[in-house]
């Protein structure tokens, strides 16, 4: 239990009925994604789309390439949806919904209002019509961008602190990164990385505000 305790990244209380709220908010979020998937069963068929079958027609380093790009472009245009959901117009009305939650649940991941729902899947739906796109390749990029996204709203951090804030894995965001975020409702708003937070002032590290 005492080990336990250690990885937790904010230990006050949730607000009363958080699991319930964050479940129902969830739900349309999950519904939303679903149909963001089926355009990829849509565009296959489209003549704009680049899907293809054959791994073979661009090579295994490509379909491995394909995965980081998807990633990269996510983590960027991630970063500056959610600065603009931190401006007062849009928070308030949309954002405010997935920062209710100041002690984050892997339910937290998936909580928001249906608006910013639509706007974190628009990205992945246009990445048929980018570049060449292999199906099992946008599989493992949905499956990485999720266990991600549940693993940072997780609340406990299993890094010990001299690891992750070491080069080059202090360039990777965790749970006490976004949990400070959720916690303070500012900085650090990367998905996966926190390049985009140093690169324009954003970042901060909690492990330091602790200290």
């Amino acid at each position: 239990m005492a080990a336990s305790h250690k990885t937790v990244v904010n230990a006050n209380p949730r607000f009363k009925k958080q699991i319930p709220f964050e479940i129902k908010q969830s739900l349309v979020t999950v519904f939303i994604f679903a149909l963001g998937g089926l355009n990829f069963v849509f565009a296959k068929e489209a003549r704009v789309s680049q899907i293809y079958f054959d791994v073979h027609e661009y090579g295994w380093a490509y379909f491995v390439f394909s995965i980081f790009l998807m990633l990269m472009v996510n983590d960027i245009y991630f970063y500056w949806t959610h600065r603009l959901l931190h401006r007062r117009r849009f928070f308030g009305k949309y954002h405010s919904i997935h920062h209710r939650s100041k002690v984050t649940t892997p339910w937290t991941s998936q909580s928001f209002h249906w608006v910013e729902s639509v706007i974190n899947v628009f990205i992945a739906v246009l990445f048929p019509y980018m570049f060449p796109l292999h199906p099992t390749a946008y599989i493992i990029f949905t499956f990485v961008a999720f266990i991600n996204n549940v693993y940072g709203h997780g609340n406990h951090d299993f890094v010990p602190v001299s690891f992750r804030n070491r080069t080059p894995f202090n360039l990777l965001n965790s749970p006490s990164i976004h949990g400070y975020h959720h916690e303070n409702v500012t900085g650090n708003y990367g998905l996966y990385t926190n390049i985009w937070d140093r690169l324009h002032g954003t970042y901060i590290n909690p492990d330091e505000r602790k200290a």
